[in-house]
């Protein structure tokens, strides 16, 4: 619980991929909130498909009350991902002031479809 006027940050975390040996290489995600609990504010990249300034296409934005859409996607070959990434890792962290009084739950809903491979 928090109080009205905090700011927030949660974290959107992938799991499960050493034990399938796959790699992340891009994603494209929503969030859905409540807007009358919620203000989204910031979207902040995890470091797990390269850097932002040399590997990594990012982006993101509010295109509606109560959504989040963000996407990435990495320009390093497979091997540099796998190195980079562990079973568990966080993709981007979504901040959050409260504006209104109550609970908002999160849904995550994938965006795009796709399999998208490395340069490998």
């Amino acid at each position: 619980m928090v109080g009205l006027g905090t700011s927030i940050t949660v974290d959107i975390e992938i799991s499960g991929l050493t034990a399938a040996g796959e790699i992340v290489s891009a994603f494209d995600l929503d969030v859905l909130y409540d807007p009358t609990i919620l203000s989204a504010t910031n979207v902040t990249f995890g470091p797990f498909l390269g850097d932002p300034f040399l590997d990594l296409l990012t982006g993101f934005s509010f295109p509606g009350p109560g959504v989040v859409d963000f996407a990435a996607l990495s320009f390093l070959f497979d091997s540099e991902l796998a190195t980079l990434q562990s079973d568990t890792f966080v993709l981007a962290s979504l901040s959050f002031d409260t504006i209104g009084v109550g609970t908002s739950s999160l849904t995550l809903v994938l965006d795009a479809i796709n399999d998208v491979k490395g340069f490998d």
